[in-house]
């Protein structure tokens, strides 16, 4: 079979959130200076906004959140090493609203927090 022709891919505008850049900020202060660990504050944040770069290209491909407060407003998780990036689609437009340490109670926080 023959795939020449449109193979283009379909892109999405990324917007982050206030709330999702408040939790950035809190994630690296408190590895750079409670931890006293900057560099790794530094590469961990990087690597979460690479990968929240990357939701511009076929955002779809992490599945809605499993937990009805997410089934309902379609929010989506992608996991980056121990963070989770909750994000929602509409339209071109993939809003990231909020990013949260996995060992944290992620559905109390969502319902409690998240303005969809």
């Amino acid at each position: 079979m023959n795939w020449k022709g449109n193979t283009a891919l379909k892109t999405y505008n990324v917007i982050i959130e206030e709330p999702a850049q408040r939790d950035l900020i809190g994630i690296f202060d408190y590895i750079a200076y409670t931890l006293t660990e900057p560099k790794v504050a530094e590469r961990l944040v990087k690597r979460v906004r690479k990968s929240i770069e990357s939701l511009s290209c076929m955002p779809k491909r992490f599945a809605i959140y499993d937990n009805d407060f997410c089934q309902l407003h379609g929010i989506r998780r992608m996991n980056v090493g121990n963070y989770a990036v909750f994000y929602k689609i509409e339209s071109q437009i993939v809003s990231i609203l909020t990013v949260l340490y996995g060992g944290r109670d992620m559905d109390a926080i969502l319902e409690l927090t998240l303005e969809v």
